[in-house]
C-alpha cells in the first residue's frame, strides 16, 4: 500500500540521486580526460555505462509506482536520464 509519506520520501531520495549521479558524472568525465590506460578508459565506460541504466530503469519503476497515485513525482530537468 501506497502512502502520502512514502511517495514523498521516494521522491526526495530520487532527488537525491540525481544530484550523486551528477557529481559521478562530472567525475567520470575528470577521470576519463586524465586516464591515458585503454584497458583502465574502458572499465571507466563500462562503469558510467551501467551506472546510468540503473538510473533510468530506478525512474521508470519510479514512475510506474506513482503512476496509480493522484499525483506523479515532476520531471526535473536537472536529471539528464530522466524519462519524459
Amino acid at each position: 500500500m501506497m502512502s502520502r509519506d512514502n511517495i514523498d520520501r521516494v521522491n526526495v531520495l530520487f532527488q537525491k540521486l540525481c544530484e550523486r549521479f551528477d557529481q559521478l558524472k562530472n567525475t567520470y568525465f575528470q577521470c576519463l580526460e586524465l586516464c591515458s590506460v585503454p584497458d583502465v578508459a574502458n572499465n571507466l565506460e563500462l562503469t558510467y555505462e551501467h551506472c546510468l541504466q540503473n538510473c533510468v530503469e530506478f525512474r521508470e519503476r519510479l514512475s510506474q509506482w506513482t503512476a496509480t497515485d493522484e499525483e506523479t513525482p515532476e520531471e526535473d530537468d536537472a536529471c539528464p536520464w530522466q524519462a519524459g
